[in-house]
């Protein structure tokens, strides 16, 4: 550096001298055609060294950059956004981790009154991502993984694209159930406010397998009873006007012999099958309409419908 020194007065002759010293070692014979010439190589430093020197003059007139805002961040809160965007990307675990070593930091630094814990937390933040790229099969999105991961991602904070996106997508399963629980509110209200035998399940269209002893009673007083939950129910029955002249004439009414199902179930031997049998009319017996409300007890398979 001696031979750069001599009798320059200037910064330029400085800088050129400091140039052609940078610049002295190389050698410039065996060059090939096209290739960068000595004085291009010392015209492209100059500039450089100039705007290296020159960085912080005439900068009042000139437009400043916008203002980052993880300039002004401190480094604790720096990583404690890594920390976040590793719990968002499902690595609970790491976040854990790294969490309690910042803490163990800043505890042993507390008691050893170290004071360049900003300064290594700021390099450990430029050297989160630095290691290899991950292969191009693995990508990862916090939901439907199709965000690729980057090898250093900007730290996004909880105002991110993919946390707003993510919320969103939240927010859509939680209305849709939602909608689905009021959606059933409503339809148990229109139920319990329609008119009786409307709106009822029985009403609705049964499949083809249904069995034949359902299709018969769904829309009867029994098969409602069947389907329901209730425990106790009082039934009225109306019973029909008394003429005056019923003394006289008696009562038109007449009831069906009912036979107790509880001893055939239903069913009839081989003997009553013939023809011979069916073909003869059984006589049906007159009786009283008011002495058989009265003697009535139900029977142990009997339903209103059996009774008339």
């Amino acid at each position: 550096m001696s031979s750069c020194h001599g009798n320059s007065s200037s910064i330029t002759e400085l800088l050129g001298a400091l140039c052609d010293c940078s610049i002295s070692g190389l050698s410039w014979k065996r060059r090939a055609l096209g290739a960068v010439s000595r004085e291009s190589a010392r015209r492209s430093l100059r500039r450089r060294a100039y705007g290296a020197l020159l960085a912080g003059l005439f900068q009042d007139g000139s437009p400043k950059p916008p203002p980052n805002a993880l300039a002004n961040t401190p480094a604790h809160n720096k990583i404690l956004m890594i920390s976040f965007d590793l719990r968002v990307s499902g690595r609970s675990e790491e976040a854990e981790r790294l969490e309690e070593l910042l803490n163990q930091l800043r505890d042993g630094t507390d008691s050893s009154g170290l004071s360049e814990l900003d300064s290594v937390l700021e390099l450990l933040v430029q050297l989160a991502g630095s290691v290899a790229p991950p292969s191009l099969s693995f990508s990862r999105d916090y939901m439907r993984r199709e965000r690729p991961v980057q090898r250093r991602p900007l730290l996004g904070g909880y105002l991110s694209q993919d946390m707003q996106r993510l919320e969103e997508r939240a927010w859509s399963l939680i209305c849709g159930e939602e909608w689905g629980v009021f959606g059933g509110i409503c339809r148990t209200l229109s139920i319990m406010d329609a008119p009786p035998g409307t709106g009822l399940l029985g009403l609705g269209r049964r499949p083809d397998t249904e069995e034949r002893f359902e299709r018969e009673t769904r829309l009867s007083l029994f098969g409602a009873l069947q389907h329901s939950r209730t425990a106790d129910m009082d039934v009225r029955l109306d019973l029909p006007p008394v003429p005056s002249n019923a003394d006289l004439t008696g009562l038109s009414i007449r009831v069906p012999l009912c036979l107790d199902q509880s001893d055939d179930e239903g069913f009839q031997s081989a003997s009553n099958l013939t023809p011979d049998s069916q073909s003869e009319a059984s006589p049906s017996p007159e009786i009283d309409v008011w002495e058989a409300l009265r003697t009535f007890v139900p029977g142990r398979r009997r339903c209103w419908e059996n009774i008339g």
